[in-house]
């Protein structure tokens, strides 16, 4: 899932829970020399009042195992775990998200966001 982020005050994305698949992670893609690998990452630091993008080819959310193909024009709710900074003070924040196809920008996604 490719987003934007911004948080009134510092939080950070400490995870991620949807009923649209078995597993959800936070993930970013990293060059290690010529090749594009992708890990599972602890959280992302959403700095008060800045945007932070989720975007193919860096941080983003990753469903796995769902439940059923995604239909473009389809809602998927998405629940956002954040904690504040200094930790402490959970927040959860529920996300309608669109599902749209790939079109234009898919060419420049890795092939492991292909899948």
């Amino acid at each position: 899932a490719f987003m934007q982020l911004k948080a009134p005050q510092a939080m950070r994305l400490v995870g991620v829970r949807t009923s649209a698949a078995k597993v959800s992670e936070i993930h970013e893609m990293k060059r290690e020399g010529d090749v594009m690998r992708m890990q599972p990452v602890a959280g992302i630091d959403l700095p008060a009042g800045q945007t932070v993008a989720l975007t193919p080819g860096g941080l983003h959310l990753m469903l796995m195992g769902l439940n059923a193909p995604l239909q473009a024009g389809q809602t998927v709710e998405l629940e956002l775990q954040l904690d504040s900074v200094p930790p402490g003070k959970p927040v959860t924040q529920r996300v309608q998200a669109a599902v749209r196809a790939l079109g234009a920008a898919g060419h420049d996604m890795p092939a492991a966001h292909k899948h």
